[in-house]
C-alpha cells in the first residue's frame, strides 16, 4: 500500500504522490500544491469556484460533508464550498469502476447528486456517506477507510 500522509494543504489524509519539505515534513497531495486560484468544476456547475484558506471547522464540503479545514473551494454566488479533491469527482462514473457493482444495479451509472444540502444539516444517509469515500477513494487509489466508522 502507498505511504499514507496527512494533507497540509486541505487537512485531509493522502496516499502515494505527494509534494514535501525533507526538512519539516510538510506535506501536499499533488492536486493541492497545483491547484488554480479559479476553477469549474461539474459538482458545482454555472458558477466559477475561488481558491481560499478556510480556519478550523468553520465550513462543510458539500461533497463530502467533512469540514473544510484550510484549502478549499467556494462559490461566492451562492455559498458553496468544496475540497480541492472533491471537486475533482466526475458526475457520473461507470459501475465497472466499482467491479460493476454498487449493491443496486449493474446495468447504469452511479451519478453525483447535485442537489444542495442544507448548510449545516446533518441528515445525510449514511449511504451517502458510503458513496463519497468510495469516489474520494477511486481518486486517491486508497481503499482502506471505506469501511471505517467515520
Amino acid at each position: 500500500m502507498p505511504f499514507e500522509f496527512s494533507c497540509d494543504g486541505c487537512n485531509t489524509r493522502g496516499h502515494g504522490t505527494r509534494y514535501q519539505c525533507p526538512a519539516c515534513y510538510f506535506d501536499l497531495h499533488e492536486l493541492c500544491a497545483t491547484c488554480p486560484n479559479y476553477i469549474s468544476s461539474n459538482v458545482h456547475p454555472g458558477h466559477q469556484l475561488v481558491l481560499l484558506i478556510r480556519p478550523p471547522n468553520s465550513h462543510r464540503c458539500d461533497v463530502c460533508r467533512f469540514y473544510t479545514n484550510g484549502l478549499s473551494y467556494t462559490c461566492g454566488t451562492c455559498d458553496f464550498d468544496a475540497h480541492p479533491l472533491c471537486t475533482q469527482i466526475p458526475v457520473a462514473i461507470p459501475v465497472v469502476s466499482f467491479g460493476g457493482y454498487h449493491g443496486v444495479n449493474n446495468n447504469h451509472p452511479v451519478v453525483i447528486n447535485q442537489q444542495r444540502h442544507q448548510k449545516g444539516s446533518s441528515n445525510h444517509s449514511k449511504v451517502g456517506k458510503f458513496a463519497t469515500k468510495l469516489l474520494l477513494s477511486s481518486l486517491t487509489g486508497d481503499l482502506s477507510g471505506l469501511f471505517s466508522s467515520n
